[in-house]
């Protein structure tokens, strides 16, 4: 279990101004669950769960951190895109 995960997903859903049940309601989850996920009490949920938290929160730094790595492989950054011509 990726130790961090709980605390910088509080951090992004907090600046985003949303509550744990908010978070719940969208990923069909208990607040509880989610509370425990946050305090590091509960296994990380499955990635596309993951991946649902995270764009729902705008959390990119998390996708690039945590959800590219899983499980466990070390993160890689996303791509820059680039430029079309023409």
């Amino acid at each position: 279990m990726v130790e961090n995960f709980g605390p910088i997903f509080r951090a992004a859903r907090d600046a985003k101004g949303l509550t744990q049940k908010d978070i719940a309601k969208h990923l069909h989850l208990d607040h509880t669950y989610i509370s425990k996920i946050e305090n590091g009490k509960a296994p990380l949920p499955e990635l596309d769960t993951l991946l649902k938290w995270a764009f729902y929160v705008g959390a990119k730094k998390v996708i690039e951190s945590y959800v590219i790595s899983y499980p466990g492989r070390p993160a890689v950054a996303l791509p820059k895109k680039k430029a079309m011509k023409g």
